[in-house]
């Protein structure tokens, strides 16, 4: 029974962990490719 709750637990931690790498990789993208268009718009 604990180890289902412990489970369950690691599962939503590790889960979360995941998505915000996932989002934090696309804005870390969204902000590149922004500054890259400043920057050929520039040039």
């Amino acid at each position: 029974f604990s180890f289902q709750i412990i489970g369950k637990l690691y599962y939503v931690i590790v889960r979360e962990k995941i998505s915000n790498y996932f989002v934090e990789i696309v804005y870390f993208h969204y902000i590149i490719i922004c500054w890259l268009k400043i920057i050929l718009e520039i040039f």
